[in-house]
Order: structure tokens, then C-alpha cells, then sequence
């Protein structure tokens, strides 16, 4: 989940945030020097959100408000930081209360829905990420992510179509064709899958991710040798994918190449235990236990 920003300009003194006027000449000295300080303040809390100086842009960004407490940018931003340092209460807060102001940003809608998406809220994750598609039918990323969630409550259809749309208005995001691979493999559909996790490949060649189900696919398929060469690849890529080292563990079992296979588990159950994935973890050891049964 990418996080997205309200694109604004930061303009000294004459600048257009939540419907301000750009001329303030006729504004009062001590207006004029609020002013000033309100857009230092969001100017500093962006820069540090940016950098993820989370706390020092929340302090910021808290000021710029107390100065304008009708910024819906302010909010929105501080939303951000909130929900990136963790306080994902205090973000929902930050984001009601900007679109309160500004009920028409997408874009807050769009990044609630990631907040609740973190909380597992999964159906106002999905009404968030609707309501974005309805003010922005060209929001390319709510579509992505309304269709990663309608795909785990188990609607792959419509997720499909959300990643059609998604696909229709930013073709080159390799991410999607990612998604819409492993949705096709839970439909059984493994060429299309395949397809899928091609055009991943192709829109970006260092992508872990599709080489990884890719090869998968090509195993379920009994082609090995394609399997073989997309998990060699994936670990090029990671080399601490525990997950390919057990995938191709299992893989070298179907190649009658033992030795290869208990090399693989044992990588994976070390890594498995390093990244405290206890049940995985215990999966590897009963590999390499019937695998040593299988010698002796």
C-alpha cells in the first residue's frame, strides 16, 4: 500500500491551500504574519514527513493547524504521519476532520482506506477506496487495492475487474499484473497467471514477487525446468526468501535431487527461525526429517 499525497505548491506568502485567497496584500500585519508562519510550519511538516520524521512533521503540522484550523492539507498530512508512526486512531481522526473541510479530496479518501486496511477494517477499507473511485474514476491505485481486498473476501470477479480498470489507466504499474496473477492462480487459471506475472517481469525485471509465484505456477504445471530457473532468479533477487528456498526444496524432490532438496529446507528453516516464523519454521524441520528418513 502506497501511500499517496494531496499534490500541492508551498508559494512563500501567495499560495492556493484549501481554497485560500491568493492575494492577502489587504490582509492585516499580524494576519499577514500568521500566514507566514501557518505555511513555514506546513511547509517544515511536509519536508519532515517526507523524510519520515514522523514525530517532528506531526509537531509541525499540529502548528500550522493551530494557525489555520481550516486546512484540510494540514489534516491530511498529519493524518499521514500519525497513521506511518502508528497512532492509526489519531489518523482516522486527522482525515474525517480534513474531509469535513474538503469532503471532495480523493485522495484522503484513498488514504483512509489504507489506514483501515492496516486495522483490518477490510469493509471501510473498501468503502474508503469506492468512495475515492467515485470522486476520481482515474484513480488507478484505489482501484489496485479495492481489488487486493475484494479478492481476499473472496469475490475474485470483481477484483479482476478492478484490476482491469486499474490496468486501463496505468498500464505500465507491474504491481497489478502482480495482483492479477495471484488472483488467476487462486482461480486455477495458470496460464493466465502466468501472462500475468510475465508482464510483471517485463514492466520490471528485478521484481521479486512474480518470479516467485511465476515459478510456482510453472511447478503446478509440471514444468520444472521453467520453475527451476524463476526460483534461481527470485533468489538472485532476495537471497532471504525463505519461501522460495522452501518452494524449490520442494521442487528438487520432484527432480529426485535429495541432496538439493535438503540443502534448500535447511536454508529455509534457518531463515524461517531467524524471521521468527515459528509454523513455517517447523515445516522446513519435517522436510528435512523424511528427507533424512528417505537416505537411510
Amino acid at each position: 500500500m502506497n501511500r499517496l499525497q494531496t499534490s500541492i505548491a508551498i508559494l512563500g506568502i501567495i499560495g492556493i491551500l484549501s481554497g485560500q485567497p491568493a492575494a492577502i496584500s489587504a490582509q492585516s500585519t499580524s494576519s499577514l504574519i500568521a500566514q507566514l508562519s501557518y505555511q513555514d510550519y506546513l511547509k517544515q511538516g511536509i519536508d519532515k514527513y517526507d523524510r519520515g520524521d514522523y514525530k517532528g512533521a506531526i509537531a509541525d503540522l499540529t502548528q500550522a493547524i493551530r494557525l489555520n484550523p481550516s486546512s484540510d492539507i494540514a489534516y491530511g498530512y498529519r493524518g499521514n504521519a500519525r497513521d506511518d508512526d502508528g497512532d492509526s486512531t489519531g489518523a482516522i481522526a486527522d482525515y474525517q476532520q480534513s474531509l469535513k473541510i474538503n469532503p471532495k479530496n480523493a485522495t484522503t479518501y484513498y488514504n483512509l482506506g489504507i489506514t483501515y486496511e492496516r486495522l483490518q477494517d477490510y469493509t471501510l477499507a473498501i468503502a474508503s477506496y469506492t468512495t475515492t473511485i467515485e470522486l476520481n474514476p482515474n484513480y488507478a491505485a484505489a482501484y489496485e487495492n479495492r481489488g487486493n481486498l475484494l479478492d481476499d473476501q473472496g469475490d475474485p470477479q470483481a477484483a479482476l475487474a478492478d484490476y482491469e480498470q486499474a490496468i486501463r489507466i496505468d498500464p505500465k504499474n507491474p504491481s497489478v499484473y502482480y495482483n492479477q496473477g495471484i488472483t488467476y492462480r487462486r482461480l486455477k487459471n495458470n496460464q493466465a497467471a502466468i501472462s500475468s506475472f510475465s508482464q510483471a517481469i517485463k514492466l520490471k525485471p528485478d521484481y521479486y514477487s512474480p518470479y516467485n509465484s511465476r515459478g510456482n505456477t510453472f511447478a503446478s504445471l509440471g514444468d520444472w525446468q521453467a520453475a527451476l530457473k524463476d526460483f534461481d532468479r527470485a533468489l538472485q533477487l532476495k537471497p532471504k526468501a525463505a519461501d522460495t528456498y522452501y518452494n524449490r526444496g520442494l521442487l528438487y524432490i520432484e527432480l529426485k535431487n535429495t541432496q538439493l532438496a535438503l540443502k534448500d529446507f535447511q536454508q529455509a528453516a534457518s531463515l524461517y527461525k531467524q524471521q521468527n516464523q515459528t509454523k513455517d519454521y517447523q515445516d522446513a524441520l519435517e522436510q528435512i526429517r523424511e528427507l533424512q528418513q528417505a537416505v537411510l
